[in-house]
Parts: C-alpha cells; sequence; structure tokens
C-alpha cells in the first residue's frame, strides 16, 4: 500500500477552528472572514533602510585583532576565516567564564557578578601560567576604567 504523501500549506497558514469551539455565527465582526487576511504579512520596510547595508559587529573586532597581532608581529595579517575563528573561539571562552561566574555568585547568593567572581573563573578554568596573566591584564584593565571615571 502506498504511503500517502503530507499536505503542503502556504506559510502562515491557520486551520479552521473544529465544530465544537466555533461559535454559532461563522465569525465574529472584528475578524475578517478569508484566509489572506488572517496569514500574517510582512513589515513595510522603511525607504532609509531600504538601501543601507546592516553594519555588522565584527568590524571593530577586527581592527583590535590587528593592532594586537601588529604589535607581536608586524608583518603578519589575519584573514576573514581566521578573524571569524577567533571571534568564535573567544565568544565560546567569554560564555565558559560568564557561566562560571554566574555560578559563583549564585552559590554565594548574590544577584550582580563582579571582578572577584570574574577572576575566581577565570582561575578555575584556565591553567595556573595562563590564569595568572588573564588576572594581571584583567587588573590593569580594571584599575584603568577606574581611572577614567
Amino acid at each position: 500500500m502506498p504511503m500517502k504523501s503530507p499536505v503542503r500549506r502556504p506559510r502562515g497558514y491557520i486551520p479552521p477552528s473544529p465544530a465544537w469551539l466555533t461559535p454559532s455565527r461563522r465569525h465574529y465582526s472584528w475578524e475578517s472572514s478569508s484566509i489572506e487576511d488572517r496569514v500574517r504579512k510582512p513589515k513595510p520596510v522603511h525607504a532609509s533602510r531600504k538601501y543601507s547595508a546592516k553594519r555588522k559587529s565584527g568590524l571593530t573586532t577586527r581592527v583590535s585583532y590587528a593592532k594586537v597581532l601588529e604589535e607581536i608581529h608586524p608583518t603578519l595579517t589575519l584573514s576573514r576565516d581566521s578573524t571569524s575563528a577567533l571571534d568564535d573561539f573567544l565568544e565560546i571562552v567569554f560564555h565558559r567564564i560568564a557561566a562560571t561566574a554566574s555560578e559563583l555568585a549564585s552559590t554565594s547568593a548574590k544577584t550582580t557578578i563582579s571582578a572577584n567572581e570574574i577572576q575566581t573563573a577565570v582561575r578555575v578554568l584556565f591553567p595556573a601560567t595562563l590564569a595568572e596573566h588573564a588576572i594581571s591584564e584583567g587588573t590593569k584593565a580594571v584599575i584603568a576604567v577606574r581611572a577614567n571615571d
């Protein structure tokens, strides 16, 4: 016996309600009776945004990667693939640090993640020498931010 192919319905299709749910009238006065009126319509695009290109958030990090790399190796550059790989790696590390710091804050019954929780999370996640370097750089950054305030 051949299998029955599934019924293809248009995007945004709203099935009719069953008879036991339907009121005695066909539809309410504020509802439309046709299915075309019930299908979701796309929002109109504003004229100024129609042709403008969206700016990607990766442009700012790409410049900072280039500046750091120039300090270490002045002759080297990063390709787009290596920049995206570096972005992915840093995003994963950031989320791991944030999750660990969040767990530390919740165990100590705090609602705010402070620099101490971040520092402890880095100590937990990274090897000893890497954690020491990260903590010293983080401490320098916190001191610089507090000096600007």
